[in-house]
């Protein structure tokens, strides 16, 4: 069972066809980088998260974790999780990118200038969104066989290569190991 991401399971396979080479080259992803930002005082927001469509700001969305659960942030702190958006088709200059997110987190009014940033913390997902276009189906199926073929079994978001929500993960880590425990595969 693998739940590694296709391009990164064929890496570490020695002896791949060539057309498995190319279908997995052709898959398509985003990433994100995500910042923790942590502030030295606590700051009730009142949302959730929020997403941005804005060019001028270098992030899509803000969470707020405390507003998930108290215990995420220290007490008399708090936190924002930002997310930024990146790939092959979007490139992202990472140059002073700590001080464009503040410097926007500030100008939309979610910070000020008196919040106190101690810490920021990145997170970088190299992938996070898998891109369905008109050839993913038939280039998953060749990757698909080919680790079939070689008793290996994708299971999870990037294995299968498509989005899942946790539950959905679950439920076909489940099955797989069903499958498994009566060889069924």
């Amino acid at each position: 069972m693998s739940t590694l991401p296709l391009p990164e399971i064929i890496k570490i396979i020695k002896q791949v066809p060539e057309n498995v080479q190319k279908a997995v080259k052709k898959l398509k992803h985003n990433s994100v980088l995500c910042m923790l930002i942590a502030l030295d005082k606590p700051k009730n927001f009142k949302w959730s998260w929020i997403y941005f469509h804005d060019e001028d700001v270098p992030f899509y969305r803000v969470s707020f974790p405390q507003n998930f659960s108290p215990l995420t942030s220290p007490k008399n702190k708090s936190s924002l999780w930002v997310e930024i958006s990146y790939s092959k088709y979007k490139k992202l200059n990472r140059k002073g990118l700590k001080e464009r997110v503040i410097k926007s987190l500030i100008e939309v009014g979610i910070l000020s200038n008196e919040d106190g940033v101690i810490k920021t913390e990145i997170i970088d997902m190299t992938y996070a969104y898998v891109i369905y276009d008109k050839k993913r189906r038939e280039n998953i199926k060749i990757i698909h066989n080919f680790l079939k073929q070689n008793n290996i079994f994708p299971c999870g978001r990037f294995a299968e290569w498509a989005y899942m929500w946790m539950h959905d993960v679950v439920l076909s880590a489940k099955s797989l190991a069903e499958k498994i425990n009566k060889n069924e595969l």
